[in-house]
């Protein structure tokens, strides 16, 4: 029996015979404005996909898809939710969905890392905008420093 893939989610036989999974964005939603990345996945069904399919690094992908797509439609959603794509609010978000994140930091540390997380992004710098804003190619040595 084949197991199920999430949405998105495409299999590619390797040279070697295994088969990898690929999360990638339909052309369609392109088109319209999507600018989250296509990714590997990795060889493991069980970490892209989950055991029954529905969880893994493709369930997270496809909520940040879902999330764009409803701010696309017009649907009300929470302000400020999603974070465009190569930000320094993308990037916290993305390493609150990494294990480095979910198994490496106690649950009862993330309340502090989720704060200072938030007090450095939602800080003002000299150009008027939040850091959380600056694409992370601007944030120089100096300026991380500085953070």
């Amino acid at each position: 029996m084949e197991r199920p893939l999430p949405r998105f989610v495409e299999v590619r036989r390797l040279a070697r015979g295994s088969a990898a999974f690929y999360f990638r964005i339909p052309t369609y939603y392109r088109k319209l404005g999507c600018e989250m990345a296509n990714e590997p996945l990795g060889t493991s069904y069980d970490a892209t996909c989950g055991g029954d399919g529905k969880g893994g690094r493709a369930a997270t992908l496809n909520g940040l898809f879902d999330e764009w797509n409803d701010q696309r439609r017009g649907e009300p959603g929470e302000q400020g939710k999603i974070a465009r794509y190569g930000t320094i609010d993308w990037l916290f978000r993305q390493y609150k969905t990494e294990k480095a994140y979910t198994e490496k930091v106690s649950p009862r540390s993330r309340p502090d890392y989720e704060r200072i997380m938030q007090v450095i992004c939602d800080t003002v710098g000299k150009s008027g905008r939040r850091i959380g804003e600056w694409q992370i190619i601007e944030v120089t040595p100096r300026a991380a420093d500085k953070i």
